[in-house]
């Protein structure tokens, strides 16, 4: 069995959830709201048709929403209510009925009198303040009154500033507010700058508050689906994972040092200070939790500075400690240095974030926690191969020329292990070998944006005679964060791509370290704190603990030996793809 993750099992979480159980909600103020968690490819508008809420009450509720949303923010959703009828049922009771519908026996009373007295078979009750995204309101029950006045708080919506935001089939129009620019506005609604000044007949990028803009966003089919679950790739390399007792002897109490550019030194930090303390509260809970696993263990914290003469002052400090362990460095600054002083040490140092791949030649005592860009397009592979069946797999040339290891590794991967022949294709004309009525993988493995721009821009031009349904579109994960790439683009050709980790803010036991977190250090879970827990609590269980199966946050770990002589590197990934602007993993 997998080990529950300790210090999250017995915290009790407040937060209520929907009745048909798709949603998250949460009581402020005596008010009802959906809890949203941001995830990459999320905008507002993918946020209105998803909960059928418009912009203006999102932006009400959640002040600088406006601005542009961050992956993992917390949005707060008023949500929807309306009026139904319903037909009193054989057996049913005010209070079956109330429970049902989430609301109180006294409102159906005080909407229907004389209900109190008894109900009858076939009765008709009008019942308002009811969730309008209720499984069975969405089936075959009649809404009476959408946001009925008698909804107390629920329907009033206090809104501080006017959005002039109204959206038709294609189409937004957006009303700029003080502080914006087209940039930023091209940013939050994934529109590049370029089109927006063409759309709106914009001869230079200046702006001014109050001007209205016209936005272009293709209205795509936002409903809830159930997702198809897609078996994962049955071919996988039997490899001798990293032994426990070669590197981890068995100690009444280990001694770890934890390397981290805090720069402390300095009057104020900077990015790096910031996550690397976001990653060390992280390290925290996950000593937390191990303590009450029963593992002892005194760490040592280094303030590397990130920069070469911080590495070295912390290796003399080193020097003075006997370390089981060494965690870091954080960022790819002397990197080497520490490699090096590890190997003649003996001492393991357990890479937390992605690092140069030349760290683990040679050098036994590295483990990369991080699978490299190799292995992940190598997994990419194995995912077509398996999901391959009834499908043409068309592999695009990248060019630019970073990109031609990616290619050539994905291309040799699956040359080796399927059955199936793929079809070659340049930039210019992969588009030509599309037919309508044949489904098609199509492979880009690139993270040129030019390049991925091109790949969308002709797939966008034969539009009219290829289904987007019957497309498959391979990326990588760089593709998030192109604006060139709109996410309604993604959508539609349905793009999946390989990612180390794969961090959900609706899991529930990221839901449940949040909720930790933010009771220790008044701050919301950041993806960072997560790969500090994950990447100490899997080592410390699993290595010290002697705990054979360990269930992490974001991440999976499998650490193999990269050949003989070599450090390790971690090789399971996950296989994500973009649907309804969320992010889903196709291997859960």
């Amino acid at each position: 069995m997998k080990l529950v993750l300790f210090g999250i099992i017995y915290f009790l979480t407040f937060t209520l959830f929907a009745q048909p159980g798709t949603f998250e909600t949460e009581l402020k103020n005596g008010k009802k709201y959906y809890v949203h968690w941001v995830q990459s490819g999320n905008t507002l508008y993918g946020l209105q048709q998803k909960y059928g809420v418009n912009f203006q009450e999102i932006i009400a509720e959640n002040p600088g929403a406006e601005k542009g949303l961050k992956e993992g923010q917390k949005i707060l959703i008023p949500v929807p209510l309306v009026q139904v009828q319903h037909e009193v049922q054989p057996k049913e009771t005010l209070y079956s009925i109330a429970k049902a519908y989430g609301v109180t026996t006294d409102v159906i009373v005080k909407t229907n009198p004389g209900c109190e007295n008894g109900i009858k078979v076939g009765q008709k009750l009008l019942i308002p303040g009811v969730d309008k995204n209720l499984e069975r309101i969405q089936s075959d029950l009649l809404i009476v009154n959408e946001n009925p006045s008698n909804q107390g708080t629920n329907a009033e919506v206090n809104i501080p500033q006017k959005y002039s935001i109204s959206v038709t089939d294609s189409i937004i129009d957006y009303q700029v507010l003080d502080g914006e620019t087209l940039y930023s506005i091209s940013k939050r609604f994934m529109v590049p700058v370029q089109d927006l000044k063409a759309i709106n007949e914009l001869k230079s990028t200046k702006i001014q508050p109050g001007d209205v803009l016209r936005i272009p966003i293709k209205k795509e089919k936002i409903e809830e689906v159930k997702v198809r679950q897609v078996p994962e790739a049955k071919v996988k390399e039997e490899l001798p994972q990293a032994s426990r007792s070669s590197f981890f002897a068995d100690k009444n109490e280990y001694t770890i040092g934890v390397l981290l550019p805090f720069n402390l030194d300095k009057s104020e930090g900077d990015s790096r200070s910031v996550l690397a303390t976001e990653f060390y509260m992280g390290v925290k809970l996950a000593l937390d939790s191990l303590e009450k696993m029963g593992l002892k263990a005194k760490v040592h914290v280094f303030d590397t500075r990130n920069d070469l003469e911080g590495i070295k002052a912390v290796i003399q400090k080193m020097s003075k400690v006997k370390l089981d362990a060494v965690v870091g460095p954080f960022l790819t600054a002397g990197g080497e240095l520490v490699a090096d002083y590890c190997k003649v040490q003996k001492i393991n140092m357990i890479c937390p974030v992605a690092a140069n791949a030349s760290l683990i030649l040679d050098n036994p005592y590295v483990f990369q926690t991080v699978a490299s860009e190799i292995t992940q397009i190598q997994n990419l592979a194995r995912f077509v191969i398996a999901n391959q069946t009834d499908k043409t797999v068309i592999l695009i040339k990248p060019s630019h020329d970073a990109d031609q290891l990616l290619y050539a590794s994905f291309r040799e991967y699956y040359l080796k292990n399927s059955k199936e022949k793929a079809i070659e294709a340049s930039i210019q004309d992969f588009s030509s070998y599309l037919k309508k009525g044949t489904k098609y993988i199509l492979v880009a493995p690139s993270n040129d944006r030019v390049y991925a721009n091109k790949v969308i821009n002709s797939l966008i031009k034969i539009d009219t005679r290829i289904n987007s349904d019957d497309l498959l579109l391979m990326g990588t994960k760089d593709w998030l964060n192109m604006d060139e790439i709109k996410s309604n683009y993604r959508n539609k050709y349905h793009f999946h791509f390989c990612s180390p980790n794969d961090l959900n803010y609706t899991y529930d036991k990221i839901k449940a370290l949040n909720k930790i977190y933010r009771s220790s250090y008044q701050a919301d879970l950041s993806k960072t704190a997560v790969q500090g827990f994950d990447v100490v609590y899997f080592f410390g269980a699993h290595y010290l603990l002697h705990i054979e199966e360990v269930d992490c946050l974001m991440n999976s770990f499998n650490l193999i030996q990269k050949g003989e002589g070599n450090g390790y590197e971690n090789t399971n990934t996950f296989i994500l793809k973009q649907e309804n602007f969320q992010l889903i993993n196709c291997q859960e």
